[in-house]
């Protein structure tokens, strides 16, 4: 999956910022009444910019910050997840949804 990250500065003056990707796993993948914990999910990084990592399952875990100076910025990074497979759960089609947030400090 690929992440990307863009910050652009319109209008008015502004100094530089920080920019936080944050992302929510807080709901468990679900099928019926079963269910596998997001702790459970892990990615690579495709090209090193957004590092790798393990969902914490909170809604607020910082995956990555970057210094956004005045103008635009982009960083993006390809994600591959997995699951790690540490526990017996029935068979199903498991689904939720893990929302990224990009905030300027």
């Amino acid at each position: 999956m690929l992440i990307e990250v863009a910050t652009r500065r319109t209008g008015g003056t502004g100094g530089p910022t920080t920019v936080l990707l944050l992302v929510n796993s807080s709901t468990p993948l679900i099928s019926g009444t079963n269910s596998i914990p997001m702790t459970e999910i892990s990615w690579t990084s495709g090209n090193g910019i957004i590092p790798a990592g393990t969902f914490n399952g909170t809604a607020t875990q910082q995956v990555f910050s970057f210094f956004a100076p005045n103008g635009t910025t982009r960083q993006e990074d390809t994600h591959t997840f997995f699951y790690a497979n540490s526990s017996v759960h029935p068979a199903g089609t498991y689904t939720t949804t893990v929302t990224y947030t990009a905030v300027a400090l």
